[in-house]
């Protein structure tokens, strides 16, 4: 629900700047989040998995540690980014506190929620406004008792396993920045 209420809110401050500078400055924060959601955390996924198999066989060494680190960097951006932060897996404390082992990955559900957010306010955007209360409702009873694919299923008529939902939802969590786009290119 937070994030709903967070791309709701970032996407009306979208459409109420009164400078473009008021509109970069809302846009470079939802860039941060796309950024983050879209493609630090799947880096993060990929090194806790490295790292927690790696930790099957005993303790890891800091060097070791930055060298999964620089391999899954590369892995995930190639050259498309200069440098690499080795060290970022010490600011990170879900990489060396964890409560169960056997299931090491914290945020991966972030990336999900985001996209799932996203999509949610498209899918509201789409209904009836007197509907809204009704699918709000349903949704959070829903929660309670049913699995997250059911819930948008009966509420959004949309099949989360598909590949199209997830690429819409990757073009949603973008809208903002591509209605800023076509904006700036009218003016």
């Amino acid at each position: 629900r937070q994030m709903c209420i967070r791309d709701r809110f970032l996407r009306r401050l979208v459409q109420e700047a009164s400078s473009p500078q008021e509109k970069a400055a809302v846009l470079w924060h939802g860039l941060r989040r796309v950024m983050i959601n879209l493609i630090e955390i799947p880096f993060r996924f990929r090194l806790a998995e490295e790292v927690f198999e790696a930790r099957k066989n005993g303790y890891l060494s800091v060097e070791y540690i930055n060298k999964l680190t620089r391999k899954c960097w590369s892995d995930c951006y190639g050259d498309t980014v200069e440098g690499v932060d080795q060290y970022m897996w010490a600011r990170k404390p879900h990489f060396y506190n964890v409560y169960n082992a056997d299931s090491p990955h914290h945020d991966f559900q972030y990336t999900v929620g985001f996209l799932s957010a996203n999509m949610m306010l498209k899918k509201l955007e789409e209904v009836e406004k007197t509907e809204i209360p009704r699918i709000g409702k349903s949704v959070l009873l829903d929660n309670a008792t049913l699995p997250y694919e059911e819930i948008f299923t009966k509420n959004f008529e949309a099949d989360i396993e598909s590949e199209e939902f997830w690429t819409n939802a990757i073009e949603e969590a973008l809208h903002p920045c591509l209605l800023y786009t076509s904006d700036a290119a009218d003016e």
